[in-house]
């Protein structure tokens, strides 16, 4: 099961009744009223196990502003396929240490 929310608030709302595991947040950077960043923090908070992948068009400039490094593992740059969408998600969740 792929629980899915339009933004933010509701991912948390959505995140607090879900009572399987959640093996990776796939979230947009700029969001309004909660960040990915932001929301990511509360949920691993959380869900200490759970995997995090921020999507973005912004340039480099705003992924900073809003916490996030262009080029780390847990980030893909818009536009993507869906193939490359799942290879990325793959990537992040085979990272787990």
């Amino acid at each position: 099961m792929v629980p899915e929310a339009s933004g933010g608030e509701q991912a948390l709302d959505v995140a607090a009744r879900h009572r399987a595991e959640i093996d990776i947040l796939v979230s947009d950077v700029v969001m309004p009223r909660l960040s990915g960043s932001e929301l990511a923090n509360r949920l691993t908070a959380l869900r200490p196990t759970m995997m995090v992948l921020f999507l973005s068009g912004y340039t480099d400039h705003a992924l900073l502003r809003h916490g996030i490094l262009n080029g780390e593992p847990q980030f893909l740059q818009k536009p993507f396929s869906p193939g490359t969408l799942a290879r990325k998600v793959r990537e992040v969740l085979d990272h787990v240490s």
